[in-house]
């Protein structure tokens, strides 16, 4: 049986790795402020954000980002991270649990202080742009000291004086025979748990290895030791209750602007524009809203005029207060980008926009950008499927149901399949059951951006044929199994090599360009010659590597994938008609960024370059 906790874990891991590896994507939030929770909330596409990486100028200090994590953080992640706090309840998308630590495992520090500059409006997670670097890491290293138990520490330490201390120092300062991360404090800003400990298990350079000497739960204590020689302070950091945080006082003599001196009022104006090309309706309403932090200290009405704008005149402008407009459209609540405050000089009047969309019940315009399929086998008595479908929905408007409540899109199940579950919603709310699968009811606003996360049980036996329902187009699908599991067969699927996480092999396979209507297939077949030995949790820390290793090549894989589809390894490739130069390029450059990022075999990589390069000598000659 597929256990809800083993789901729990799964999902949430899931939830985080496309929240953390989409942050740069679509953020139009410049402050630190939630959007209204409420309502059906979509912003207009934005192009990425980018940010420059900065490693922390001196040691982070969970100390100091204890406060700053109380005032600004735990009111949605949780006193202890968990993702429970008083206001997490209030928002459509779960909060990831920072604190569990087979998700905080597979963390960057430097990824965590990226969310936290940018942020991901489509996640409801503000940017903190109002802390300053050293703030930022701050929060960040006490983010990461919540998924860490005293024992586990204690353990780390009295191995770390064992076996570490002669080389790295006492506190990690280094020495002539080993780096170390008081100094340079982006050796371990830029490693997760689960690399430091791949170091420590399997050596490098000079330093020996640990993994025939150590278990992997030492092994994960040394690193979490090790990481806490990299911050300022002890590692013993007491949360304050959010009740004994007054508000304000986590930024007091710190870089937030003062909020001292002349009062300022000026007028915030903007105008409707309707996205999907139609006319606005009379009668609409533009509300809008001021939060000093995450609490909601303003709000005021003005009607849309029959040109789409509107003024909120003589509005007090507070330094460190954000602003937000919402329209109310078709049922649904629009939002502008915010406006913060950090006290620079204003123009009057502030404008602030907002995109709204018409709705149609035609999912022609939807597709899938990239679908994602894992095998878990850690069950005896079934295969555990996982599903993840980043949605794109191409048109101009909102795809809704014929009315609320009403499926929007539909997705069938393999036959035998049971004990579904979802990352988020259930059977009876967000999600109804149909004849041959179920139907998800939530709007789809356009852009990418909207996923959804099932997974199910299917029974086990020693050849076991897969097919997955394809119901929507799929640009590119990929397909994990642990190495040594089973063998996986598919005429669709081309294996792209094997990766490490969290200690497990794992075997890629990926395919492009699938249609509507169509089905993937693969067969399962053989017994698993050894068990896997995962522990509790690591299913889905398993998952979220290798989803953030996919995601991160992104578009390059994808390219790489369609130009590769109808190749056969051992044929030499003809120039395809309409091919370019340029293309061909193109895809040698992807196809070289998937090898160092480790995507790819040796072999597969000099195999599938060499055949780029005949095709782009071919029409060269």
């Amino acid at each position: 049986m597929f256990r809800n906790r083993h789901f729990n874990y799964l999902r949430t891991t899931l939830v985080w790795v496309v929240w953390a590896v989409l942050s740069g994507c679509s953020v139009s939030l410049a402050a630190d402020v939630t959007p209204p929770p409420n309502a059906q909330s979509f912003v207009a596409q934005q192009p990425s954000a980018t940010s420059e990486v900065l490693y922390p100028t001196i040691p982070p200090d969970p100390q100091r980002g204890a406060q700053i994590y109380a005032e600004k953080c735990a009111a949605c992640h949780g006193e202890r991270g968990m993702g429970d706090g008083p206001q997490a309840s209030q928002l459509t998308v779960p909060v990831p649990p920072l604190g569990d630590l087979s998700l905080a495992q597979g963390a960057r520090p430097v990824e965590w202080y990226q969310i936290v500059t940018n942020g991901n409006i489509e996640r409801f997670m503000p940017p903190f742009r109002s802390l300053d670097e050293r703030q930022r890491w701050d929060v960040v290293a006490y983010a990461l000291s919540l998924s860490l138990s005293d024992d586990l520490l204690t353990q780390g330490a009295e191995l770390y004086q064992q076996k570490c201390q002669n080389c790295h120092g006492a506190k990690g300062q280094g020495s002539a025979q080993a780096p170390g991360w008081q100094e340079d404090t982006s050796r371990l800003a830029s490693l997760s748990l689960a690399e430091m400990s791949s170091v420590i298990r399997g050596g490098k350079g000079n330093m020996p290895a640990y993994g025939g000497e150590f278990t992997d739960s030492q092994i994960l204590a040394l690193a979490a030791f090790s990481r806490t020689l990299s911050f300022e302070s002890s590692l013993s950091v007491q949360s304050p209750a959010l009740d004994q945080i007054a508000p304000g006082t986590a930024d007091q003599n710190q870089s937030e602007p003062s909020q001292a001196g002349a009062e300022l009022r000026l007028a915030i104006q903007g105008k409707v524009i309707n996205g999907s090309g139609g006319t606005l309706p009379p009668g609409l309403t533009a509300e809008l809203a001021g939060y000093d932090g995450m609490v909601q200290v303003y709000g005021a009405e003005a009607e849309v005029a029959a040109d789409g704008t509107y003024t909120f005149p003589d509005v007090e402008i507070v330094p460190g207060r954000a602003f937000i407009v919402s329209v109310n459209y078709q049922g649904f609540t629009f939002n502008s980008d915010v406006f913060h405050n950090l006290g620079e000089p204003l123009s009057n009047p502030i404008e602030l926009p907002v995109t709204v969309y018409d709705t149609t019940t035609d999912s022609s315009a939807l597709r899938v950008d990239r679908l994602h399929v894992f095998f878990d086998f850690t069950n005896p008595d079934a295969i555990q499927v996982a599903e993840l479908f980043l949605l794109n929905n191409t048109g101009s408007k909102v795809i809704s149901g014929q009315a609320p409540g009403q499926p929007v899109i539909e997705f069938e199940l393999p036959e035998g399949a049971s004990n579904l579950q979802f990352q988020s919603g259930a059977v009876g709310g967000r999600f109804v059951m149909t004849e041959k699968g179920f139907a998800d009811t939530q709007p789809i606003p356009p852009g990418s951006g909207s996923q959804i996360l099932f997974a199910y049980d299917l029974p086990l036996s020693r050849r076991t044929t897969v097919r997955i329902p394809i119901n929507l187009p799929v640009d590119a699908a990929i397909v994990m199994i642990p190495q040594g599991s089973m063998t996986l067969q598919s005429s669709q699927l081309q294996p792209m090599g094997q990766r490490q996480i969290q200690g497990v092999t794992l075997d890629l396979y990926s395919t492009t360009d699938l249609q509507a209507g169509s089905t993937l297939e693969m067969t399962l077949s053989g017994r698993m010659s050894s068990p896997i030995n995962l522990q509790t949790g690591q299913t889905g820390a398993l998952i979220a590597g290798a989803l953030a290793l996919v995601l991160v090549a992104g578009g390059g894989a994808y390219w790489y994938l369609r130009q590769q589809k109808s190749a056969s390894p051992s044929e030499e490739q003809p120039p395809v008609e309409g091919e370019s130069r340029e293309a061909l390029m193109d895809a040698i450059i992807a196809l070289d960024d998937l090898y160092k990022a480790g995507q790819l075999s040796e072999e597969s990589y000099q195999q599938r370059r060499s055949e780029l390069k005949e095709r782009l000598r071919a029409l060269m000659d």
